[in-house]
């Protein structure tokens, strides 16, 4: 047995002379014949490196050979020459529920002990490669020779390198330009390397680092790609066919050029036998089966978005240094080393090899995935048409559990595939799914969750700042359902006048800066609709932040990378959650407390049975559709539209049905409802954690100043009256002021009053202003004019008596009014005439005569 050569193999002199190189038909090297000349000295004058030096120290011709040497081949150190065993190995990604989602590397090898490889795929590999490798000293001259003279006899360009040497040039010491400098360097570098290393682990190395085409780096790997198969498991015959591969894997791809590997493949079965390494039988056995290659095996995603996702956050976030302090270093550690990259192997840190968890369930993501085919199922002709995404956090962790699009991840668009992820790069206007940031901001400005607002539609508001078309003052916004309503039920009922308002008196700044601290990442346009959802934003985002609003303001970072390890167990990377309280937890307990009763508003479709809180969002000509809603232990948002373009969703089939328009509360919310159904089923329900101390100064009732309104019209009387946040009440009144104009309010403008509480006003009905008509019954005319001066003088208004006399036979009435016409109480006006019946004695009876 030779020293460094543990599984006894036998080795007979020549077997390079039969090997596969005799095939190889690389393109054309240009060699000058000088260069010949000199190599077939070398290979005729020595047998190893120290004879060739030995030559040239007793030949005249030494000299000139050291100058060249001294010249082009730079000196070598024992520190200078390494190999790299640890080469890029497989990362894999996998789900939080153990599932794998993804294979991550730019080459597939798996590097396996030399004491792990079967006998005969080391001697598959020796035969096809260097059969005298473990006699040889780094170079095989007698190959040298033998290939020279082959080479000139056919024109060929069949090479002659040892194992090592084929080590050295991947390696990169010497580059790959076919020069006579560079053979010489090859050569030394060669020799150099065998005092180093052992011949096991230079055949180690070899055997785990070279390429075989289909991107697979070692034996162990190609066995994998090609027959599926641990390399343990390999038959001579396919470990012959591996072999072949080594020299040109382009060419002797055993999948496109099956019957040329086969007839490659027997010639290295038929040296195997010559080397001794297998019987006769053996061959005969092996040489008659065929070559079968398993099909490529491509790892089928049902998350690519995933993957994607989980890569960008592995390489452009620091959090993930320990794999390195750059981008690329990350990329190295995670992908391993780009093919032919040997400056990268010779660098250290992690080339791949790691096994990274992910928060994904795959349950419940094929569960989302399902049901947004199932309600937006892609049109087979190709057809625009809505489409969807679901996100899930969980709201005790942080954890992205569902990042699911409605649309397959791909480029060929007319097949429904989209090269993006709509729940983490699509950014879509959340609309009214918004208003709960508006509402935080506002509160935490000094407003509160009781106060009124005017909910009429359309609403006219002057801005500071241009805020309507064409660069106006003047804001119309239109929503709302009339009348004056609390913050607390606009909310819920999702009243964009209202919000409108709040808008102005916070400013777009706050409500953005209220956004971005709650978890929204994009940049958010500073102008008043942004309280109506004007900005741009991710499903995810939303998730995010509503899950901020769950935790009462305490900030869970979301996150998707679990755990980093690598395959040994190490642990590189976990998660630690660590939260920040982003707003008073009073404060959002406040909004939260109104989003609990979104099923009494716009979203009875959302209802689950538990408790629950959420908001609807729908855009501006129904180009977007939402609902965001938690319970206590995890937040899900659903988005609803268009892909790639801002289509309105009118007259749309989903599910089934055909919709007329698309509202959040439609279409949006029974998905969240179908959705959460299954996600919490075996979940404990749980009521919400009780009001923090504090919530009771976001409750109190304001005060406003009651404005002036008389000689407004009615209208615009009540608007003003709702715009300063408080109610009406309407009494009409006989007026000379035309009709529907103010003539008197109560209180008086410029008095405190509690916000929702009302001011009567008094309307005119454009009639001239009436009293009851006196009661002067009983009265002489003149204290009858008497009484009608006085009331003239109180009242204004003037009336005209009119007597007419009737005879009495009753002393008591005459000259007294017994009667009005009209009567007492009945309503007169100024000049109307009143006829008075005053009562006279009757005429004397005639005198008797007789």
């Amino acid at each position: 047995m030779l020293p460094g050569n543990p599984h006894g193999y036998p080795f007979v002199k020549g077997s390079m002379d039969n090997s596969i190189h005799l095939a190889e038909r690389q393109e054309r090297i240009r060699r000058g014949f000088p260069a010949f000349l000199i190599l077939l000295i070398l290979g005729i004058l020595t047998a190893t490196w120290v004879g060739l030096f030995s030559f040239m120290g007793t030949n005249k011709a030494s000299n000139v050979f050291e100058s060249f040497e001294e010249r082009n081949v730079p000196a070598i150190s024992p520190d200078d020459i390494g190999i790299l065993p640890n080469l890029s190995e497989l990362s894999t990604l996998y789900s939080a529920d153990g599932e794998r989602l993804a294979e991550l590397s730019l080459r597939l090898s798996d590097p396996t002990p030399l004491e792990d490889f079967p006998d005969h795929v080391v001697q598959a590999v020796l035969s096809a490669e260097d059969g005298d490798f473990y006699e040889h000293r780094g170079v095989d001259t007698q190959a040298v020779v033998r290939a020279f003279l082959e080479n000139l006899k056919n024109d060929s360009t069949q090479g002659a390198s040892t194992i090592t040497q084929q080590i050295v040039r991947a390696q990169g010491y010497v580059g790959r330009e076919v020069t006579f400098q560079r053979k010489i360097a090859e050569i030394k570098y060669a020799t150099e390397m065998e005092k180093i290393y052992t011949k096991d682990q230079l055949l180690e190395f070899y055997l785990n680092s070279q390429y075989f085409g289909w991107n697979s780096y070692g034996m162990a790997a190609a066995g994998r790609e090609y027959f599926g198969k641990d390399v343990s498991d390999l038959t001579i015959e396919e470990a012959a066919a591996i072999a072949v591969a080594l020299r040109n894997p382009t060419e002797f791809d055993m999948r496109r050029n099956p019957d040329l590997v086969k007839d490659r493949r027997d010639i290295v079965i038929r040296l195997m036998v010559s080397d001794g390494f297998i019987t006769k039988e053996e061959a005969d056995a092996a040489i008659a089966k065929p070559v079968a290659p398993i099909p490529h095996e491509t790892l089928i995603e049902e998350a690519p978005q995933v993957r994607i996702e989980a890569i960008r956050q592995l390489l452009n976030n620091p959090e993930f240094n320990v794999l390195g302090l750059t981008p690329e270093d990350r990329e190295v550690a995670i992908f391993g080393c780009p093919a032919e990259s040997n400056e990268c192997e010779e660098q250290p840190g992690l080339k791949g090899g790691l096994i990274i968890t992910t928060t994904v369930d795959m349950g419940l993501q094929r569960a989302a995935n399902s049901l947004l085919r199932t309600w937006l199922p892609v049109p087979a002709d190709g057809a625009k048409a809505p489409t969807g995404a679901i996100t899930t956090i969980d709201n005790n962790t942080g954890a992205i559990k569902v990042m699911a699009s409605g649309l397959d991840f791909g480029t060929d668009f007319a097949a429904g595939e989209r090269d993006y992820d709509l729940a983490t790069e699509g950014l879509r206007q959340p609309g009214s799914s918004f208003k709960p940031f508006a509402l935080m901001a506002y509160l935490e400005n000094g407003g509160s969750i009781n106060s009124y607002w005017s909910s009429e539609s359309p609403l006219k508001l002057q801005c500071s700042v241009p805020c309507g078309p064409g660069g106006s003052f003047t804001w119309t916004v239109r929503g709302g359902g009339g009348g004056l309503t609390r913050l607390f039920e606009a909310t819920y009922r999702s009243i964009n006048t209202v919000y409108a308002q709040v808008a102005l008196a916070t400013g777009p700044e706050n409500i953005a800066d209220m956004a971005n601290r709650l978890g929204i990442n994009s940049e958010l346009p500073l102008v008043y609709s942004l309280a109506l959802g004007a900005g741009e934003v991710t499903p995810l985002d939303m998730a995010a932040a509503y899950s901020t609003l769950a935790r009462y303001g305490d900030r869970l970072r979301p996150h998707l990378i679990e755990r980093i390890e690598t395959e040994e167990g190490e642990v590189l990377y976990e998660y630690e959650i660590v939260s920040e309280q982003v707003t008073d937890p009073a404060l959002a307990a406040t909004v939260v407390e109104a989003m609990r009763n979104v099923t009494r508003g716009t979203a009875p479709k959302a209802n689950i049975g538990r408790p629950m809180a959420g908001k609807t969002g729908t855009t501006q000509s129904f180009r977007d559709a939402w609902f965001v809603g938690f319970v206590p232990q995890y937040t899900s948002s659903v988005w609803v539209g268009y892909a790639d373009e801002q289509i309105a969703m009118r007259n749309v089939q989903i599910n089934g049905r055909t919709y007329s328009r698309v509202f959040g509360g439609d279409v949006p919310a029974p998905m969240w409802k179908e959705f959460m159904t299954i996600l919490l089923e075996g979940v404990p329900e749980e009521n919400f954690a009780p009001l923090p101390d504090g919530t009771s100064k976001y409750k109190v009732v304001p005060s406003t100043t009651v404005p002036s309104v008389i000689s407004l019209s009615q209208s615009e009387a009540t608007s003003q009256i709702y715009l300063a946040h408080l109610n009406v009440a309407i009494v009409e009144v006989n007026s000379y002021e035309a009709q529907g104009i103010v003539v008197n309010q109560v209180p008086a403008a410029g008095a405190k009053m509690t916000q929702g509480n009302a001011v009567t006003i008094e309307v005119s009905t454009g009639l001239p202003p009436e009293i009851a008509m006196p009661n002067v019954v009983g009265l002489t005319l003149t204290q009858a004019n008497q009484v009608l001066i006085t009331t003239a003088e109180t009242t204004g208004i003037s009336v005209n008596l009119q007597p007419t006399f009737v005879e009495t036979p009753d002393e008591n009435a005459w000259n007294k009014i017994i009667q009005t016409q009209p009567g007492p109480g009945t309503k007169v006006a100024t000049g109307d005439t009143i006829t008075a019946i005053i009562g006279k004695p009757p005429p004397p009876p005639p005198e008797d005569d007789g």
